[in-house]
């Protein structure tokens, strides 16, 4: 079984096993709560509560979807103080019960780093068409 992040067709981030060092896990959900829409609108192969981080579909095509829902364009820029903010925290493991998951830092940037590309791209479409 792979343990990894899918974020598209074949495209996956790897996560390292973090058994023996939960205990330097940083808690996270007071970074996520701006970005609940975005979470709820992901959320969709199950439910956080059961699937950790394998409940949402961070795929480019469903990015784009929640993208067309939310205000694309406040979403990339909250993804963007989020990133500062957890690289702030100065840790390598991070905890999330919003996410019910531990995740190393590095794997969770890559995903907010994903995250905001598609955000900022679909918002970048978004503007092409009202002008």
């Amino acid at each position: 079984m792979r343990k990894a992040i899918s974020i598209g067709t074949e495209q996956w981030i790897n996560v390292i096993d973090l058994t023996g060092h939960y205990d330097r896990a940083i808690e996270i959900d007071p970074l996520l709560v701006q970005l609940e829409p975005m979470w709820a609108a992901l959320e969709t192969h199950c439910v956080a509560e059961c699937c950790g981080l394998d409940a949402f579909d961070f795929t480019p095509e469903a990015v784009a979807h929640a993208g067309a829902r939310l205000d694309a364009a406040v979403v990339c820029a909250n993804l963007g103080e989020l990133r500062s903010s957890i690289a702030a925290l100065g840790t390598d493991v991070l905890v999330s019960t919003r996410l019910n998951s531990y995740v190393d830092y590095t794997a969770f940037d890559r995903l907010i780093s994903h995250l905001q590309t598609c955000f900022c791209q679909t918002a970048s479409h978004g503007n092409q068409h009202r002008a």
